[in-house]
């Protein structure tokens, strides 16, 4: 069964973006890298991450507990999406930008 997907982050949210067009396009990316991937029994966020990275989406670890930011511009925008990955769930918890 694979990752249930969960997005929290509401289009005004994402409309305050630098680039709002990207990040919703990076959003719908996340879903199908979600439903395409099993949660492993271990490290769910290293897994979500490297599952996230091999779909040519730039991201990191960190931004919380259990938590990858994503990148949807590449790191010279300043736009970032972060996520979590536990219990067989990825969440998009937020957005904003960095330096704020």
């Amino acid at each position: 069964m694979p990752y249930q997907f969960i997005n929290l982050v509401t289009d005004e949210q994402i409309q305050q973006l630098s680039n709002p067009v990207v990040a919703s396009a990076v959003i719908e990316e996340l879903a199908g890298v979600a439903e395409q991937t099993e949660p492993a029994k271990a490290d769910q966020v290293d897994q979500w991450l490297q599952a996230v990275q091999a779909a040519a989406i730039e991201a990191q670890r960190g931004g919380g507990a259990n938590a990858v930011t994503v990148l949807p511009g590449g790191s010279a925008s300043p736009d970032r999406i972060v996520t979590t990955a536990v219990g067989g769930t990825v969440t998009v918890t937020g957005v904003g930008e960095a330096g704020r």
